[in-house]
């Protein structure tokens, strides 16, 4: 039905894994990959910053962008390092392809509601920044509820809470800078529409986890969900748009070369 609209992927990778084996992880391989599957715009963070080094991950990142104007990126933070994760927040918020932070609480063993994390929280808060946070079990989700109450920002829900989905929407539903997507190899039929009884299909938004996930898989779920076509609109573009702040037409970033 909707297949050919465009689409704003708020959930992607770039660069290769250490354990799993993906052809294609360049920038070039990411954006044939989104012809493919008509996204116009993918936010994504480099696989560099989120394994291995923090900034030289996102200085690859930020440094590719400008050659590619239909992605954007997150600026990945390290709440065992907040000092260097602040100094990366001053140093790329300004970037008009910068679109929030990104991090997983659970891989990093400290939890989200730790002093850390909540510095570097408020400042994401100041600059006006969203966060994509990997959020698999309710146990993170019960971390997340308290600190998200408290801040003017918008979170998305990477994962929706994986096998947790239906206990994490419940958990976040009155939480209205809460959205959530679907990504995740654990799919069950109609989760996107079981999502959406919970917390409205205003508060779903489009995220695939390409370049580790076909982003088909994802497409599937809102494809089969029962939605309506204004509905998906909202779902694969408007939401994405207003959420992330996206202007489609970025224009120069001349910091990097100052």
């Amino acid at each position: 039905m909707s297949l050919g609209m465009e689409k704003i992927d708020t959930h992607v990778h770039c660069g290769a894994y250490s354990v799993v084996l993906i052809r294609g992880t360049g920038f070039d391989d990411l954006t044939r990959m989104m012809e493919r599957a008509n996204i116009r715009i993918a936010c994504v963070s480099h696989t560099d910053a989120v394994f291995h080094d923090m900034v030289a991950g996102n200085a690859r990142l930020f440094s590719a962008l400008e050659r590619y104007p239909r992605l954007r990126g997150y600026i990945y933070v390290d709440p065992h390092r907040p000092e260097a994760s602040l100094a990366e927040i001053e140093k790329y918020a300004g970037h008009p392809q910068a679109v929030g932070i990104k991090s997983r609480s659970e891989y990093h063993g400290l939890p989200f509601d730790c002093p850390e994390y909540l510095r570097i929280l408020r400042a994401a808060e100041r600059h006006g920044l969203a966060m994509l946070h990997h959020t698999f079990g309710i146990d993170v989700a019960r971390q997340m509820a308290p600190v998200m109450r408290d801040l003017e920002m918008s979170f998305i829900v990477g994962h929706s809470g994986g096998l947790a989905y239906r206990e994490v929407a419940d958990l976040l539903a009155d939480l209205p800078n809460a959205y959530f997507d679907l990504c995740s190899s654990i799919i069950e039929r109609g989760k996107a529409r079981a999502i959406a009884d919970i917390v409205g299909p205003e508060r779903l938004i489009f995220g695939t986890d390409m370049n580790l996930i076909s982003p088909f898989w994802t497409i599937g779920m809102f494809e089969s969900g029962g939605f309506s076509e204004a509905e998906l609109r909202r779902i694969y573009w408007e939401t994405p748009k207003r959420v992330l702040k996206i202007g489609t037409e970025p224009q120069r970033h001349r910091g990097t070369e100052e």
